[in-house]
This record gives structure tokens, sequence and C-alpha cells, in this order.
């Protein structure tokens, strides 16, 4: 079994060792290429959370925007209707002492 390795002067010890460390060898490579695609899917991950993490940020200057466009709205809504209500109240009186005033003439 020597003698099919090529050098004859190798025990079967060294042979065992220099097997192993090509399996060794081999291993680490795979390992390595696995870091590379983890460190590769790490940073994509990364990525995609600081697009998320802009457009979330986006997303919340917007909703902020509407929300105080929609509380400027209410308030003016607010104010046009307590503007028609005191219109009305005050046709209301006036229309009370207009019918007072023909009542009274008709007395």
């Amino acid at each position: 079994s020597v003698f099919r390795h090529g050098n004859p002067s190798r025990s079967k010890k060294e042979i065992e060792l220099s097997v192993a460390s090509k399996e060794a060898q081999k291993e680490v490579r795979v390992l390595r290429r696995h870091v590379v695609k983890l460190n590769e899917n790490l940073e994509q991950a990364e990525n995609e959370i600081a697009a998320l993490r802009d457009e979330l940020g986006r997303a919340a200057e917007r909703m902020e925007k509407d929300r105080g466009r929609a509380k400027e709205q209410k308030e003016v809504a607010q104010k046009i209707h307590l503007d028609e209500l005191d219109v009305q109240r005050k046709q209301h009186e006036q229309a009370l002492k207009d019918q007072k005033i023909r009542f009274e003439g008709q007395l």
C-alpha cells in the first residue's frame, strides 16, 4: 500500500496524516465558502432592513403630516359649524322678534 502513493519512503502514519490534512483543507475551503455566503446573506439582510427603516421613516412622516392636516380640517369644520349655528340662532331670534311685533300689531 505504501507503493501506491508513489513514495516508498513514506510510512503508513505519514500517508494517513497527509490524507487527513487534505481532508481538513477541503473542509476548511468548504467552510470558508459557507462563511462568505453567510456574510453575503447578512449584508443583503442588513441592506433590506436599512431600506425598510427608511421606508418606515417616510411613512411615519406622511402619517404625521396627514394627522396634522386632519386636525386642521377638523378645527376648520368645527369653526364653520359653530358659525353656522350662530347665524341660525340669530336668524331664529330675529324671526321670533318679527313675529312678536306682527302679533302685537294685530292686537
